[in-house]
């Protein structure tokens, strides 16, 4: 069964959703229980009262992923050092996917990290633009408008209306609203 980190999300700056590194954890080992953590201390400074951590994660003929994590202990004086590791455990998972989409460690904010550009639409995209006003995608705007109206809860964390969903977008909330249903029965 495939891990499902909704029950596992908080909320956390204005309302944005966040998978925290405990629970990313937890959805490694029950998909890669053979995985490998590593975790390295690249700075103290005690002066500074700064640490930074480098951290590697590596999922066996998958792919790895380092992160690094730095912290001070004026902004986080309880346990500073432990506080910077589990920063860069939780980039270098982040960097694999285990909850890439609520890791507020990769918002860039204001501050991009590389030069933006407009991207042309994928295929995949231009057909789902193509086919929004055709029966199947009302069809499913009607369903996910109603699972959503019949279950509060997932209501909440869904980030857009139907109306304003691609049919991809769509197929997968009514999927994940399927599978919410299962588990709760």
């Amino acid at each position: 069964m495939a891990f499902d980190p909704t029950p596992y999300l908080v909320k956390v700056k204005g309302g944005q959703l966040y998978l925290p590194v405990k629970d990313r954890l937890i959805w490694l080992r029950e998909e890669h229980p053979d995985a490998a953590i590593a975790t390295e201390m690249v700075h103290l400074d005690l002066e500074l009262q700064l640490a930074v951590f480098r951290a590697q994660v590596t999922v066996p003929n998958r792919g790895s992923a380092t992160g690094y994590g730095s912290e001070t202990e004026r902004d986080f004086p309880a346990g500073w050092v432990e506080k910077a590791e589990t920063k860069a455990i939780g980039r270098a998972l982040a960097a694999l996917g285990f909850g890439t989409q609520f890791a507020l460690e990769l918002d860039e904010g204001e501050r991009v990290v590389d030069t933006p550009v407009t991207p042309l639409p994928r295929r995949s995209e231009r057909a789902s633009l193509k086919v929004v006003a055709d029966d199947r995608a009302a069809r499913l705007r009607e369903q996910v408008t109603a699972g959503l109206a019949s279950d509060k809860e997932a209501a909440a964390k869904v980030p857009k209306t139907a109306e304003d969903m691609t049919v991809d977008e769509l197929e997968k909330t009514l999927a994940w609203l399927r599978n919410r249903q299962q588990r709760q029965a």
